[in-house]
């Protein structure tokens, strides 16, 4: 079993290798990696990917040639709107 994530009663997340080692009962290969503070940023990045997500507002990522490369779930409307006049005429 690889990657297997533990979380502590303490609040840490351990991370656990566990490897059969030539399939004899005695031998095993377990190691930990304590991943707490990565465990972490990806929460604070989850949470914050959620921002433009939920944003009430339309929220619209483009490229310089106008392309577009994210579009929130509120602006689907204005995405319609740009599909029949190309942002590049407004601001190229």
């Amino acid at each position: 079993m690889l990657n297997e994530e533990l979380e502590l009663a303490d609040g840490r997340v351990l991370e656990r290798d566990y490897l059969v080692l030539d399939n004899v009962m005695a031998g095993r290969l377990v190691c930990y990696r304590d991943v707490t503070e990565r465990y972490q940023r990806e929460a604070q990045l989850r949470t914050v990917s959620l921002i433009a997500e939920q944003n009430p507002n339309p929220v619209v990522r483009l490229t310089a040639a106008g392309e577009l490369i994210y579009a929130n779930p509120t602006a689907a409307g204005l995405v319609e709107a740009l599909e029949n006049d190309p942002p590049c005429a407004l601001i190229c």
